[in-house]
């Protein structure tokens, strides 16, 4: 996790203006976020969005597509699975379908207070690396290639 973030950080800069002092502010607090040593660790998978996941019917039978696994804080999990999974096309949040997220979540784990403190930045910081992702596989062809080799079952 830490050479991820370090990645991150380091794409971060050298991508916006260092004269930008809102995303400058943005990095910082965000960076402190997820370096929090109160935040409970454990490893993540990382990636969760439904073309990693395999349903039967209504039935989450198997999640796949562990190269993002790494130690980091729990709440980072969360905060990537409902930026995965749980915003519309339109860009807007389904609230409904995160609170049943976050309840059926706590039945199994139960989120500090910490955690829940912060999982408004987590998500910030989901989005913001996603972007970045996304930004590196247009501008990469070996990512474009990968996307091409996309299995449908």
């Amino acid at each position: 996790a830490a050479r991820a973030l370090l990645d991150f950080h380091f794409l971060f800069e050298l991508t916006f203006s260092p004269d930008n002092s809102y995303l400058k502010d943005m990095l910082s607090t965000l960076r402190s976020v997820v370096e929090d040593p109160s935040l409970p660790m454990g490893l993540v998978h990382g990636d969760i969005f439904p073309d990693n996941c395999m349903y039967d019917n209504d039935t989450l039978v198997a999640i796949f597509d562990f190269e993002e696994v790494s130690y980091s804080p729990l709440i980072l999990d969360i905060a990537i699975t409902i930026v995965g999974c749980f915003y519309r096309s339109d860009g807007t949040l389904d609230r409904e379908k995160t609170f049943e997220f976050l309840q059926a979540y706590q039945r199994v784990r139960q989120l500090t207070r910490r955690e829940l403190q912060v999982l408004p930045q987590m998500v910030q910081y989901a989005l913001i690396t996603l972007a970045f992702w996304r930004y590196r596989c247009v501008t990469s062809v070996q990512c474009i290639k990968a996307a091409d080799l996309t299995i449908h079952i």
